[in-house]
């Protein structure tokens, strides 16, 4: 099984794991499990388009200090990171709207969510005078910011079929070719990459020459 895939399984198992603490009304614990299924559809999204991934800011930062994995490259972003290219390479929306009160876009939502994941390190959650209380209603939230950037990423994922499909590409099935690099820049083993499924049970898959570094 290749990283991508990987992610993307535990994406599901995060978000499977979200919905149990759901029922169980451990709020806390599902908050932070449907943030992590986030954070692993970012760096799966790395895997998918590592030709853009390296032309970006974290990407170049990263470079210059040094990676610390050889292969794998986008294991080594952080969260906050993976939001960046994300908001970078337009994968999210850069329209700015108020909410509570400031503008901001869903880049900034998806840094809210972020920072209610980072409840699960005691160092986040001990110095606060008054922390977060994790409710139903606060989940909501979460899901709800989870679901729209996740439709977001599916809608990139489609854009690429599209775009492909018009310049000359087939389908085979399900299936689109594609040539993307891995990372590294070596080359590939051709397998299938399975995209996003959205909450409404929608997929795209595609497929091809895909490099995991």
């Amino acid at each position: 099984m290749f990283i991508s895939e990987r992610l993307q399984k535990a994406a599901r198992l995060y978000h499977r794991e979200a919905r149990k603490c759901l029922r169980g009304k451990a709020f806390l614990a599902a908050c932070i499990m449907q943030a992590a299924a986030l954070e692993g559809l970012l760096q799966a999204m790395c895997f998918l388009y590592p030709g853009e991934i390296r032309k970006t800011t974290a990407y170049q930062r990263k470079a210059k200090r040094g990676f610390r994995r050889k292969r794998n490259k986008a294991l080594d972003f952080n969260y906050s990171e993976l939001i960046n290219i994300a908001a970078e390479l337009s994968w999210f929306p850069p329209e700015r709207m108020v909410v509570w009160g400031r503008r901001t876009n869903l880049a900034g939502f998806v840094h809210e969510l972020r920072g209610l994941r980072n409840y699960v390190h005691p160092g986040v959650l001990a110095p606060k005078d008054r922390p977060v209380k994790f409710t139903k209603g606060v989940f909501n939230v979460v899901f709800e910011i989870f679901e729209v950037a996740n439709n977001w990423l599916l809608h990139r994922v489609e854009t690429s079929i599209r775009e492909r499909m018009e310049h000359g590409g087939a389908l085979r099935g399900r299936y689109l070719p594609t040539t993307p690099r891995d990372l590294s820049g070596s080359g590939g083993d051709q397998h299938t990459v399975t995209a996003f499924d959205n909450l409404s049970g929608r997929a795209a898959l595609v497929a091809g020459d895909v490099t995991v570094c």
